[in-house]
């Protein structure tokens, strides 16, 4: 209930007001292991936070066999659900790297092949929470959304996702004890407790701390 209740009003959305987007990639200019884990963090938090605007249906593209289900569901044919969605992509640092400040440049394309939209923001690197909440302001405004009243709190939802992936890992579910635990870690629960129980979840090893 804590997970589903932010996303009942999306329940009343008419489907002609739906706007489905896929987040393609969030992709660092210069490669390196903590760019990589850079670009999993920020994706993670960008899927995380436009899923709370109302009008806003996020796809998940990077699971590709699951997605079957999903169009018999809708009834779609392969192209309308492909092509029927927002694809958003962006590049980290594009104009050089700066060790306070990280920018995004990203752009929106629009479904049947629109002129995409340039969005760009920037804000401290130790604050990414902030950062993406400016990525999804700009998206909202050049959809023209009415923006969702309920604040985002990214450290709340951190820690429902830390707490998911505690019960899962306990009943030896390490994929879904895993996925909820990289989530916590990107919003921001980058803390020891949340590093054990990704690591456990990971390993499948039970870990000791001080081991």
């Amino acid at each position: 209930t804590t997970h589903l209740s932010p996303q009942l009003p999306k329940l009343s959305v008419l489907e002609h007001d739906a706007m489905p987007i896929s987040i393609v990639n969030l992709r660092a200019a210069m490669k390196s292991p903590e760019t990589e884990e850079l670009e999993r963090q920020l994706t993670a938090l960008t899927t995380r936070r436009l899923t709370h605007e109302r009008q806003l249906f996020v796809l998940e593209r990077r699971k590709m066999q699951l997605l079957a289900s999903e169009k018999e569901l809708k009834g779609l044919d392969n192209t309308s659900f492909w092509n029927g969605s927002y694809l958003l992509e962006g590049t980290l640092d594009r104009n050089g790297y700066s060790k306070d400040t990280i920018t995004i440049s990203a752009q929106l394309t629009p479904p049947k092949g629109g002129a995409p939209i340039a969005i760009e923001v920037s804000g401290a690197r130790t604050n990414l929470n902030e950062v993406i909440d400016r990525l999804a302001e700009k998206v909202c405004a050049s959809l023209n959304l009415a923006r969702s009243v309920v604040p985002w709190n990214a450290a709340d939802e951190a820690q429902k996702y830390f707490e998911e992936a505690k019960w899962a890992l306990k009943w030896n579910r390490l994929e879904e004890a895993q996925n909820a635990a990289e989530s916590a870690w990107a919003l921001g629960k980058q803390d020891m407790e949340c590093a054990l129980v990704r690591v456990d979840a990971a390993t499948g090893v039970k870990t000791v701390l001080g081991e």
